[in-house]
């Protein structure tokens, strides 16, 4: 988990006043995914990407285009871990 902490009103507190870094587990990932993920993460929710706005998105239509399918996509991912 990003957030630990035994106190809730401790963790909450992490949760909704952390900013969003790129630690060195991100070296190698591309700007687009970099992107995907901010926008996914956006507190405000009339801020963040919406469902229809994520499948759009550069990062995922550039790697459908190369997989062949969302799902196939997905699929591979889960299998790297």
């Amino acid at each position: 988990m990003p957030f630990n902490d035994s106190n809730p009103k401790e963790m909450l507190n992490m949760i909704l006043n952390t900013e969003i870094s790129y630690d060195d587990s991100w070296t190698g990932v591309s700007a687009d995914c970099r992107d995907f993920v901010k926008k996914l993460l956006t507190r405000n929710a009339r801020d963040r990407m919406s469902a229809e706005e994520a499948l759009n998105h550069p990062w995922i239509t550039k790697n459908v285009a190369v997989s062949g399918s969302l799902y196939e996509l997905l699929e591979n991912h889960r299998s790297e871990e």
